[in-house]
């Protein structure tokens, strides 16, 4: 997603940082009906395996909770070095589901779908 899409009323923007600068970002999109899709997450690679993007999506999945929303999908590379992307969102409990929103099938893409619980 381009800076232009990131700039909408529907979309959340999150920046994770530490003293030494950015570390990485995600972002959220109201799709509506209490449907959210996960959007632009990436850290940077000297950030990798530091608990960074764990830290992101737990914030993302927050937020989606917090604003009510009921399932997140997510969209996401199908090749190996999206591997250990697909292994934290399904540590996650997402599993994958077939293309959603304006998506269509892609043999390059994976989708992913979480239900989201009540919080408590």
């Amino acid at each position: 997603m381009g800076v232009e899409g990131l700039l909408g009323r529907d979309i959340k923007f999150f920046l994770i940082r530490s003293d030494d600068g950015l570390l990485g970002m995600g972002a959220l999109k109201d799709m509506g009906g209490g449907q959210a899709e996960l959007k632009s997450m990436h850290v940077v690679a000297e950030a990798r395996g530091t608990g960074a993007g764990r830290a992101m999506l737990e914030h993302l999945l927050a937020t989606a909770r917090a604003d009510g929303m009921r399932a997140i999908s997510l969209e996401t590379g199908s090749t190996d070095d999206f591997l250990p992307a697909r292994r934290l969102y399904e540590a996650y409990g997402f599993a994958e589901c077939g293309p959603f929103g304006d998506y269509g099938p892609d043999p390059w893409s994976v989708f992913m779908r979480l239900d989201l619980a009540p919080t408590a």
